[in-house]
């Protein structure tokens, strides 16, 4: 009897040290993240907006684990980019009249996020 006892304390400690060792080298959940930048539309505007960008950013992002299912999340980003002329920093000195033309000096384009 005392002989059993002895076996089960040693393999108890022997599956003791196993599981402890187990749980600090088992490698951890990996992340993985992805990015997708779509150009959807450009459009030629007339008038002050000469041209819009719209974009669309696809973000996944996973965490991986050895015993259960991955969780994971999708997130959809969509914005407008704008590239625009500010027709108030126009001064008097950008606008030449020469009989029958006229010569505007435009500003530099900006762009804008909508």
């Amino acid at each position: 009897m005392t002989k059993l006892l002895k076996i089960l304390i040693i393999l108890g400690l022997i599956i003791g040290i196993t599981w402890f060792v187990w749980e600090r080298i088992k490698p951890g959940p990996t992340k993985e993240t992805r990015h997708q930048v779509l150009v959807e539309k450009i459009e030629a505007m007339g008038k002050l907006e000469l041209v819009k960008y719209r974009l669309s950013d696809v973000v996944e992002h996973k965490n991986m684990t050895a015993y259960l299912p991955d969780a994971s999340v999708l997130l959809i980003i969509k914005a407008d980019a704008v590239g625009c002329i500010d027709l108030s920093k126009l001064t008097p000195e950008d606008v030449k009249v020469m009989e029958d033309s006229v010569t505007i000096n435009l500003p530099k384009p900006e762009n804008m996020l909508c």
